[in-house]
């Protein structure tokens, strides 16, 4: 374990720019030296951006279980929500299923002290409404999941 901050970021909606971003960020595996990187999401939505995104040097994920087997100097990839291939820019409910299943582990892991802080890639508000999610959006989400913090 490293004396790094671990540092949560979810995929948001797989058919969304935060695989984009997130792969745009990590082309740079300088970021490494300041924190360790903890994406919750999944390897398959990862693969397909690096295959259609060929602008940006390809990262190289580490996955793990979960944020306590986080490695320093590496991308680490927690595994989190089905393998739904995106459609880029085409809403859909998979990709708001993914979205709310990345954020619920990597809340789960924040409240456990596994990582020290979160960021969140966007979300589709309306696809990811569902029985499990019916909060309006990130901060409606954490402010309930954090007792208002």
């Amino acid at each position: 374990m490293s004396n790094r901050f671990r540092i949560g970021i979810t995929q948001g909606d797989i058919n969304g720019i935060g695989w984009e971003v997130i792969l745009k960020i990590f082309s740079d595996m300088r970021l490494t030296e300041l924190f360790t990187p903890v994406v919750y999401g999944t390897a398959s939505a990862a693969a397909f951006y690096q295959r259609v995104l060929t602008d940006y040097e390809p990262v190289k994920f580490h996955i793990v279980e979960g944020a306590s087997r986080a490695q320093a100097g590496r991308v680490n990839l927690v595994e989190c929500g089905n393998n739904t291939l995106p459609t880029p820019g085409k809403p859909s409910k998979a990709g708001g299923e993914a979205a709310a299943a990345a954020l619920r582990r990597a809340i789960d892991e924040l409240k456990a002290g596994e990582i020290d802080a979160l960021v969140t890639a966007p979300i589709d508000k309306e696809m990811i409404q569902s029985a499990d999610f019916m909060d309006t959006g990130h901060t409606e989400f954490l402010a309930e999941e954090r007792d208002g913090e």
